[in-house]
């Protein structure tokens, strides 16, 4: 942080202004709040271990938590072998007397597998360290693992990432110093240089400020009676270059067709290629810039507006009707569907906004009636009305400001306030007049520190301005605009340094510190007289509104590269946006085994499909030819609500009808039933948290389903009539496994800390439950371990499958019959199944090997190496992670990938050798559409 550096020392050596003073103390203290991965990395890459523990321990201590005692030992254990590499006998016994010990009482076996590490001449020969290779190359490989932990630990949250500090912000936070200094000079007269910033300056009289009832009372919860109008004040400033900059986008790059002329705009805040148009005709449409795919289009009435919320997840469009809709935005499908109507105004909706208060997502509407509405985003229920204005209100501009939520409004006369969620009724707590008064947009910058507007009056005067949002006086009135407009012109902000507004058939730049115009663009000609402009997030695109319903894309040299890059994933020939990347969490056959349907960890559900033909009159999955994957004429599929805590634990999990019909699935979000001859969400329920974490139907009714939650209870669902039946409280972790038996008439459930209950699914009273045997010392169960449950076909006993072990159970007594653990093995159970005649048990290894064992006593038959069904050019980073039997044949089975792809395997019929069918990918490939 040396720009950090500079900047305090010349704050504190050249300026005697107490405020700046403590600018610089606040800016120390920010900056020293956030974790330097670079130099952190750099003190692990150097072996500097003292270093190292004294820079974590500013943040966090070894017993802090489970990520803070791997982190600390993962080290510790990097010096120990260093020592031993060293041959420093002496020094490796310290090291594993002092700083390794205080681990012993939680891991015993590894202690002492670490204590006999000293009688060997070499440690590499242990099975555990064979590959450990160089000293650089093992300091590398902490630093990774390392990384990874920190980015999990709770302590460290929100204080790796650095504040982005541009080259440039030396020098123009001097002349923001500057330009402020002089401002409030009484030699107005003098040119600032930087000479200036040595001595002190004679301030303005207390005359010359304005009077204190001018100011914005925004957090004085006391309504303002004097409406106040407001005179252009600007700021003397020269002008700091009169080219483009080079990170002003201001190169056409990309130039789309409009179905119809475009109405609004706006930029999604997190994927920067993402554009979503509103136009005349009421297409809302959704654009990838990079490739010009429209991913949907939904006529209605004309749009007035469209505006993303801030985390991106929804969408609104205001309508030149009454009516405002919200949409859900799936990331990784790039799809969008409806979430909600709301019949919100009399007449036209001008504009929304959206707010989070008190931990709720509301969404403001203001139209042609003088009102303001909030609404629920999620149920659409009206939560308040503001009144005050005198004409219909035009504009809104939501923020948040020392933990305090509030909204700008301003109407078409020129009327500007601001009210506050609450239900008191005290009216706006501002009130003003907008310069001119004219009919504006207010917007803030990046950091949310500065407040901009701009607008046109009756008399075609425009203004584009900087206030003060809690004094309510104009700091910079900027100039260049045109005089007698016919339309009101529109700007958007570029991050803390630029501004533009579309006027005169061009687009006009200004940096925010000077209010003379930086560079003015016809980008290639074609612009209307006043075109709509909007940045996206980053500032490296600009999107403008061209003649003949079309868009130009404007880049600046990161942008221009970030247009190069091709969308996530590839685009088949209909023009539908890929369907996933993410690993198989989920897989299962459909019951009339003609097909397998696997859950991807970003939530999209996959459907493979073997069609009958003469060769498969059955249409039976088979390894002789490949399945296609099948998804209706609308193009639509099956996408789960995601849950964005990076820090909480998601089970994905799903279960399927017996007649092949209806899929209920989750994946950290709502529990969603689809209809999967169609792929049409039916409904959706039970908002978390809790979260589900596992599910089956109930068999004698196929409305019911049991779902395990993460908060310990099951719950037994109508998903139908979207009703509670139930809820079986008796474990105490995350539910994990979920089995019925008909004939037995019981539920058995298991919890990640493998107890096992048996319930009566006629009372739903608990009736015995077990815990499962775990091995202790090294194969001690993990954090995110799961027990799964699968019962056999006769109904009276069923397989449990944990990390660790497979054990076969009594369904009356839990008596366990048999049993087979993984503690001669390098590897713990990823993933394991019954055989569909219930004679073999299918288990796949975390390093690829599958196992095939004997159901009757669980011994070992048959052992497939990961080369025999991986390609050579997979790599060591695709591995197999779930594994799903065919409900007919009993001897194939199906493998879910790392990299979304599927593997089935079986032998052959003739030779009695396992046939592999090659991995079938989840990408255009071969497709079957259906109706």
């Amino acid at each position: 942080m040396s720009l950090s550096r500079d900047l305090l020392f010349l704050i504190r050596q050249f300026c005697k202004d107490e405020n700046l003073h403590k600018t610089a103390h606040m800016l120390e203290k920010e900056t020293s709040f956030y974790f330097d991965m670079n130099y952190f990395e750099e003190l692990v890459l150097s072996g500097n271990w003292s270093e190292v523990e004294a820079y974590l321990s500013s943040f966090t201590t070894p017993d802090s938590n489970e990520y803070s005692i791997k982190m600390y030992f993962e080290i510790r254990k990097q010096k120990f072998l260093e020592a031993l590499d060293r041959q420093d006998l002496a020094l490796a016994l310290d090291i594993l007397l002092k700083d390794l010990k205080c681990f012993a009482s939680s891991n015993e076996h590894l202690y002492k597998e670490m204590a006999w590490l000293l009688t060997m001449e070499d440690f590499r020969k242990h099975h555990s360290l064979s590959t450990y290779g160089d000293i650089i190359s093992a300091r590398r490989r902490l630093m990774d693992e390392v990384k990874a932990l920190l980015e999990a630990n709770p302590h460290f949250r929100r204080k790796i990432k650095l504040p982005n500090m541009e080259t440039t912000r030396l020098r123009r936070l001097i002349n923001q110093s500057l330009n402020w200094q002089h401002s409030q000079c009484g030699r107005s007269e003098c040119v600032p240089q930087i000479n200036s910033l040595l001595f002190d300056h004679k301030l303005v009289t207390s005359e010359a400020i304005k009077d204190s009832t001018n100011a914005f009372r925004i957090f004085s919860r006391m309504p303002v009676d004097k409406v106040v109008s407001q005179t252009n004040v600007p700021v003397q400033s020269q002008n700091l270059d009169v080219n483009c900059p080079e990170d002003l986008p201001g190169k056409v790059e990309r130039c789309m067709d409009m179905s119809s002329l475009p109405t609004s705009m706006d930029f999604h805040p997190l994927k920067g290629t993402l554009l979503l148009v509103g136009n005349i005709n009421g297409e809302t449409e959704l654009w990838d810039v990079r490739s010009e795919i429209d991913y949907n289009q939904n006529p209605q009435i004309s749009v007035n507006r469209v505006l993303w919320s801030p985390d991106g997840s929804i969408f609104g469009v205001a309508y030149s009707k009454q009516i405002v809709q919200l949409y859900c935005y799936h990331a990784t499908g790039n799809y969008i569907e409806k979430q909600l109507e709301i019949d919100a105004h009399l007449g036209g909706v001008h504009d929304l906004a959206f707010s989070s208060p008190y931990d709720q997502i509301l969404v403001i509407t203001c139209g042609e009636d003088k009102l303001i509405q909030v609404w629920d985003s999620m149920t659409g229920s009206k939560q308040y009305t503001c009144e005050g204005h005198g004409s219909p209100v035009y504009s809104l501009c939501a923020h948040l400001k020392e933990d305090i939520h509030f909204v700008f409004s301003t109407s078409t006369n020129g009327e500007i306030k601001a009210w506050m969620f609450d239900n008191d009724n005290t009216g706006p707590r501002v009130a003003l007049d907008a310069p001119g008064h004219s009919c504006m947009r207010m917007a803030y910058s990046a950091d949310g520190k500065r407040l901009f507007s701009c607008g046109t009056n009756e008399d075609g005067d425009s203004y584009l301005v900087e206030w003060d949002d809690t004094e309510g006086s104009i700091t910079q009135s900027y100039h260049g605009l045109s005089k007698s407009s016919a339309a009101i012109v529109q700007f958007s902000t570029s991050r803390n340094r630029f501004l533009v507004a579309g006027d005169e058939h061009l687009l006009k730049f200004w940096e925010m510190d000077n209010v003379k115009i930086l560079v003015s663009l016809d980008a290639d000609g074609g612009l209307p007289a006043k075109p709509y402009v909007c940045f996206n997030k980053e500032g490296t695109l600009l999107a403008v509104f061209a003649d003949d319903s079309k868009i130009k894309i404007l880049a600046n040299d990161i942008g221009t590269q970030l247009l190069q890059t091709l969308p996530s994933g590839s685009v088949d020939s209909t023009g539908r946006p890929c369907r996933s990347s993410g690993k198989i969490c989920r897989l299962l056959y459909t019951n009339a085994g003609n097909g397998i349907l696997a859950l991807a960890a970003d939530g999209i559900h996959l459907f493979w499909k073997w069609p009958g033909n003469g060769y498969n009159d059955y249409g039976q999955a088979t390894t002789n030819r490949p399945p296609c994957l099948w998804h209706p004429k609308t193009g639509s599929i099956m996408v789960n609500d995601l849950n964005n805590d990076p820090y909480q634990i998601v089970s994905p999990c799903f279960a399927l009808s017996k007649n092949d019909s209806y899929l209920v699935s989750a994946s950290g979000g709502m529990v969603s039933l689809f209809n999967i001859v169609n792929f049409e969400k039916v409904r959706r329920c039970l908002l978390p948290p809790p979260t589900a974490t596992c599910m089956a139907f109930y068999p004698p009714d196929n409305n019911l389903v049991a779902i395990g939650m993460d908060d310990s209870t099951v719950l037994i669902y109508n998903v139908r009539d979207s009703e509670l039946m139930t809820r079986l409280s008796g474990h105490l972790k995350r539910i994990s496994g979920l089995a019925f038996s008909n004939s037995l008439k019981v539920l058995v459930s298991a919890a990640v800390d493998s107890q096992i209950i048996v319930w009566d699914t006629i009372t739903w009273e608990k009736k015995k439950s077990i815990s499962m045997q775990i091995s202790v010392g090294w194969w001690l169960p993990s954090e995110t371990s799961e027990t799964v449950i699968q019962f056999h076909k006769d109904q009276l006993h069923f397989l449990a499958i944990h990390e660790t072990q497979l054990a076969m159970y009594e369904s009356r007594s839990l008596e366990r019959i048999r049993q087979w653990n993984t503690r001669d093995f390098c590897a713990r159970i990823s993933s394991g199944t019954f055989s569909c005649d219930n004679q073999l048990v299918f288990v796949v290894m975390r390093d690829g090997i599958v196992m095939i064992l004997s159901a009757l006593d669980l011994s070992p038959r048959f052992r497939i190496d990961p080369s025999a069904y991986l390609p050579p050019s997979s790599g060591h980073h695709v591995y197999p992670v779930v594994i799903a039997a065919h409900p007919q044949k009993s001897n194939q089975f199906a493998l879910g990938l790392s990299n979304g792809d599927v593997i089935v395997v079986e032998p052959h019929e003739s030779e009695g050798k396992w046939t592999i069918l090659p991995p079938f990918h989840n990408g255009p490939g071969n497709r079957i559409i259906i109706d």
